[in-house]
């Protein structure tokens, strides 16, 4: 799916039933948009002590993003945490991503 106003949701699910808390942060990378260019910030850019479900960071200019989802307070113990992943968002489209 897309959205022409460059943003992208970010779905975090909880495969163990656990109920935790989430920072989810989009960082823009240096240099990754169109010739050379450093993306917008996000009008969202952390969210910090929700539980699992979407995250939506909107104002996203094309380019890529860095995505840190940190489960907060070791509640449910991921094997992995935090979870660092890239966005790319293509110029006037947006992505959609889940995250087990």
């Amino acid at each position: 799916g897309y959205d022409n106003n460059g943003s992208f949701i970010v779905t975090v699910t909880d495969g163990s039933g656990c109920a935790g808390t989430y920072r989810v942060e989009a960082k823009p990378i240096t240099n990754s948009g169109p010739s050379g260019s450093t993306p917008s910030l996000t009008s969202t850019t952390t969210y910090i002590g929700f539980p699992a479900g979407g995250f939506s960071f909107t104002g996203a200019g094309p380019g890529q993003y860095q995505v840190t989802v940190t489960e907060e307070g070791a509640a449910c113990d991921p094997p992995k945490n935090p979870i660092t992943f890239i966005v790319t968002v293509p110029d006037g489209y947006a992505s959609q991503l889940s995250v087990s």
